[in-house]
């Protein structure tokens, strides 16, 4: 299995470079690291375009890989980051895990992997109970063809978020934290400084508390959204997105629902480039 460690933010709330932060003693991406080697055979640091590499112990430093953002500029973001890393895994599984989440306990990611192989499903994310989804933590069967799944039009709006995808996937398993750990903060992000005292967990309670498959109407729906939009047929892409966005919502996963509703309110706008998801 190979890893990758999303390490190119800009760090804007948190008023500096959070992954330089220490936390019990040792910088937040040194304990990102320290949790992820052990379980992959190969770990990738994808860092901002720039190239610079976050700080690490240089005996650590030795056995992992710097991978640059390739998809550089004001539209670029998580998606770009992780297809990029990808694109330089010719196949097999893949774990991927943002640099700012020093709480990770190792545990928990081996059972998220151990859930979606178990599973038969192509991509596994850990959920909050009250069915927000860690859109940055990602198992992902298989690297092969991934990227063709994602928008890949700079222009777009779409390819931006890590949550496409576990929308455009064709089974996307859902994992509750509750399955995963007993200490929710594990999964607390390192957002603002307050966080280094008081890491914040997002809610600890809603319906969310078994691992379920998502798959058929929902990537129906989606896989329609974007080749209406790519034909130019706006108000169909637009009818479409918001039937995913319904299903989401009644499947109480409110930031997919979000996401694919963000995409409705622009699909008639969007001036078609290279085209929609070819996988």
């Amino acid at each position: 299995m190979t890893g990758v460690i999303l390490a190119g933010g800009r760090s804007q709330r948190f008023g500096s470079d959070k992954l330089r932060a220490r936390v019990a003693g040792r910088t937040a991406i040194s304990r990102v690291v320290g949790r992820v080697r052990p379980l992959v055979r190969r770990l990738m640091i994808s860092t901002a375009s720039d190239g610079a590499c976050p700080p690490l112990p240089r005996n650590v430093a030795a056995t992992v890989e710097f991978v640059p953002d390739r998809n550089v500029g004001r539209r670029a973001g998580p998606a770009a980051a992780i297809a990029g890393a990808l694109s330089r895994v010719p196949n097999g599984p893949v774990l991927v895990v943002p640099g700012d989440m020093p709480w990770i306990e190792r545990a928990a990611l081996r059972r998220l992997v151990a859930e979606g192989t178990a599973s038969g499903a192509d991509v596994a994310v850990p959920c909050w109970p009250s069915g927000e989804t860690e859109n940055l933590v990602q198992w992902h069967r298989d690297a092969g063809g991934i990227g063709r799944l994602v928008p890949r039009d700079a222009r777009s709006w779409a390819g931006r978020r890590a949550s496409e995808f576990l929308r455009a996937l064709p089974r996307t398993r859902v994992v509750p934290l509750s399955t995963l750990t007993h200490r929710p903060i594990s999964f607390a992000h390192l957002t603002f400084r307050s966080d280094l005292h008081r890491p914040r967990a997002r809610g600890t309670r809603g319906p969310w508390t078994r691992p379920r498959t998502i798959e058929g109407e929902p990537k129906q729906w989606y896989r329609r959204a974007h080749l209406s939009r790519a034909a130019g047929r706006g108000t169909e892409s637009e009818r479409a997105f918001l039937r995913e966005a319904a299903w989401y919502d009644n499947a109480v996963l409110p930031l997919l629902a979000d996401h694919a509703r963000s995409d409705a309110t622009r699909a008639t706008s969007y001036r078609p480039g290279r085209g929609p998801p070819s996988g």
